[in-house]
């Protein structure tokens, strides 16, 4: 199950962090690094982590591990070929039978696409509400039930009332 899912699972040792004790093979198809390579280099880890944001995600890293809390970031790994790949990496520390931590336990999704995704609404979302804002013509948004959600300056100017005063109207009495 740990190696069909669409994530890379990892443990890493809580002693000389970046010491990874396991990494799923799914980290090839992310980053473009093999299992083995993850494993056989220490280091990797750090030294793939985007430089504007090493500094915040190693300091939340140790500070998880430290107070053995939940570690949670988003942030940029550097792929083999060079790309930026956006993570979600969440873990926990888990604890032996007598309930010393032992090591962390975590899994990394690619939020490469949502992101984006979300980008792409942003810039959509920009583009519509400088059409609206801007245009001469007037324009309004009304519910099934005939109400003014948001109304546009050149209809308030054309009907001659406060976008207020529009919101507060339904669309029949004009």
């Amino acid at each position: 199950l740990i190696e069909q899912i669409p994530a890379v699972t990892y443990i890493t040792a809580l002693e000389g962090f970046g010491n990874r004790l396991y990494v799923s093979p799914q980290i090839e198809a992310m980053l473009g690094f093999s299992s083995a390579e993850w494993l056989t280099e220490p280091d990797l880890w750090v030294q793939r982590l985007h430089p504007d944001d090493r500094q915040r995600v190693l300091t939340t890293v140790y500070s998880s591990c430290k107070n053995h809390k939940l570690f949670r970031s988003e942030y940029r790994l550097l792929a083999h070929d060079g790309h930026t790949v956006w993570v979600r990496d969440e873990a926990v520390v888990v604890r032996d039978e007598a309930g010393k931590p032992s090591f962390l336990q975590g899994v990394m999704f690619d939020m490469s696409d949502l992101l984006q995704a979300r980008e792409a609404l942003h810039k959509s979302e920009e583009k519509f509400r400088t059409i609206f804002e801007r245009t001469a013509v007037g324009i309004a948004l009304v519910d099934m039930e005939g109400r003014l959600m948001e109304c546009n300056p050149a209809l308030q100017e054309m009907l001659g009332y406060r976008k207020e005063e529009l919101l507060t109207k339904d669309f029949s009495q004009f």
